[in-house]
């Protein structure tokens, strides 16, 4: 009889596919993990079709959890051209983005790490020691005193609208929430890093039509659900012995 692995305690490696039965697939309409082998290109996958984007200019790294990582440290360094996701976020009442970044020390700020027109649309960025979580130019922020995100260390980042206000998550426990109107449109793209940015790893950007839940956010950051996304062929199937005897019997000695 076949028996599934267990759960990764680390990324699961390339090839990996998408895992449509997982709680984070629900609402997911844009998943874009790093390709290690693809010269620098990250993939999307949605609905079983992956589109390649180009990334010739930025290195790829593991970060400390083994995830394959884009590297703004190395090159030009240029952002990353999603084109218009389908006008994702625009005029839209819920949605919900995030990513994994570590950053290693940077005294810059880290700009856009995910954003669409700045922030009249959507932004995830860092600058002046906050993280600032934006929608329609109205930002939630996380200081730096409170979470440092620059500690060499992955990080869960998350935006989340409801229609009402942007709420901002990093590592699940520390939040921060705005009142923020509902977006416009600008036909403008996606991006994912930017031409200022400086010793950031990104990966993982994920982009959902519908508000998260905070156990939908916590099942994608902690360790024991957080690869549940990732769909990975058994590489080598493995069997248990059957099980032995309950009951031996025995030859008394004579008397």
């Amino acid at each position: 009889m076949f028996n599934p692995s267990p759960p990764p305690e680390r990324a699961p490696q390339w090839p990996f596919g998408l895992n449509k039965d997982s709680p984070q697939a629900q609402g997911l309409v844009f998943w874009f993990p790093v390709i290690p082998n693809q010269a620098g290109a990250i993939r999307e996958f949605v609905a079983g079709v992956e589109t390649a984007y180009n990334a010739a200019n930025i290195g790829l790294v593991h970060d400390r959890h083994g995830r394959t990582a884009l590297d703004f440290n190395i090159g030009a360094g240029e952002a990353i051209n999603l084109g218009q996701l389908n006008d994702f976020g625009e005029e839209s009442s819920s949605f919900t983005v995030s990513c994994w970044m570590q950053s290693g020390g940077s005294t810059g700020n880290l700009n856009d790490i995910i954003n669409k027109k700045n922030n009249s649309i959507f932004r995830i960025d860092e600058a002046s020691n906050l993280m600032r979580f934006a929608v329609s130019a109205t930002q939630a922020t996380i200081a730096q005193s409170v979470v440092d995100v620059k500690d060499n260390v992955p990080h869960h980042v998350v935006l989340r609208y409801d229609g009402i206000d942007v709420k901002g998550y990093i590592d699940f426990f520390n939040t921060a929430s705005a009142a923020a109107t509902q977006p416009g449109t600008t036909g403008d793209p996606t991006e994912i890093g930017s031409v200022g940015n400086e010793d950031i790893l990104i990966a993982d950007c994920r982009f959902y039509n519908t508000i998260l839940s905070d156990a939908e956010i916590f099942h994608a950051f902690t360790p024991s659900t957080r690869w549940d996304l990732y769909w990975q062929p058994l590489e080598q199937p493995y069997f248990f012995p059957a099980d032995p005897p309950l009951f031996r019997t025995y030859s008394l000695p004579s008397i």
